[in-house]
């Protein structure tokens, strides 16, 4: 059974943040421009400028990833542009108070630092300067940094979640909130796996049946701020279980300080068998506009934040 906190908490959500690594940080990027009205900041880990691929696989696994010399940023701009017009993404004037923390390894051998430099490139030209952070000097892999979890800084391979002895949870979850409160140990009990079917239709956005939510007791009845979690291609429920969404650190920060995270999960299929964010079109044209299938879906999460009130059901 799935229940909906949205009587008292979610109806009024404090405030929306979202972060991701790889394609997950693509999409990150993605969804923080389309509904930028709403996503006050955004944590990006090896991910790149919004609408890079324009919406071709050549380019994303070219210009988007090794290549970052082939980006047109100036392209980029003007699509921007002419999407917020059509509305079919928010108004970029929103962009320009949100609150924008990126990350690149100098050892990133899948997406190079140059297409997250021009992520940076992008948000300076929307957003306030001074609300941008970048960490580009750690000797570290394709990874999702921690600083007490993972695989060695320079190794690449699964999970994806390298030791770097760098918090970047802690770190972006405090540039987009301010202090926080000293973080504790994740509660399993509020841990909990959640179907995704009601939020839309998750086959044709090619998404998991089931997705994770963290949900401190307090939050139960009270709002609170929510924080939605993308993971990276080989990183979904369906190939490393729950290792990403109990380990990137998020956890213990959303349990000191009344945080809600979701952690939405795609689908590996025969066009996407490292099971990524849509960054290039592969579930439709749209991909990256409000309306796109795994927008809308996301979308639906954070306007009704899932809650299993049975516990863990598949523990």
């Amino acid at each position: 059974m799935l229940s909906f906190l949205f009587a008292s908490m979610l109806n009024s959500v404090l405030g929306l943040s979202v972060s991701g690594i790889s394609s997950g940080g693509f999409f990150a990027v993605q969804f923080h421009v389309a509904f930028s009205s709403e996503v006050s900041g955004v944590g990006v880990i090896a991910g790149g400028p919004y609408y890079c691929s324009q919406g071709l696989i050549t380019v994303s696994t070219t210009a988007c990833m090794i290549s970052p010399e082939l980006i047109n940023m100036d392209l980029i701009f003007s699509k921007t542009d002419t999407f917020a017009s059509k509305n079919l993404i928010d108004a970029t004037s929103n962009l320009q108070t949100s609150k924008v923390w990126l990350f690149s390894g100098t050892l990133d051998s899948v997406v190079h630092q140059g297409v997250v430099k021009d992520t940076q490139a992008f948000y300076e030209h929307y957003t306030t300067k001074g609300n941008i952070t970048t960490k580009f000097n750690i000797p570290a892999e394709h990874s999702w940094v921690t600083d007490g979890f993972g695989n060695l800084c320079a190794y690449l391979g699964s999970p994806f979640i390298n030791n770097c002895l760098i918090d970047a949870a802690g770190i972006m979850l405090e540039t987009f909130l301010g202090p926080l409160k000293p973080r504790v140990d994740a509660v399993d009990a509020h841990f909990h796996i959640f179907d995704q079917g009601p939020y839309g239709d998750i086959l044709f956005a090619g998404m998991l049946g089931f997705g994770y939510v963290y949900v401190p007791l307090y939050c139960e009845k009270n709002r609170c701020n929510v924080h939605v979690s993308f993971h990276g291609c080989l990183q979904s429920a369906e190939l490393i279980g729950d290792i990403f969404a109990k380990h990137n650190g998020i956890n213990a920060w959303a349990e000191g300080n009344n945080i809600v995270v979701i952690y939405p999960q795609i689908l590996s299929v025969l066009d996407n068998p490292q099971g990524c964010w849509d960054f290039w079109g592969y579930s439709g044209i749209d991909f990256a506009y409000k309306t796109g299938r795994q927008m809308k879906i996301v979308h639906n999460m954070v306007q009704n934040v899932p809650y299993v009130n049975w516990g863990n059901i598949y523990d």
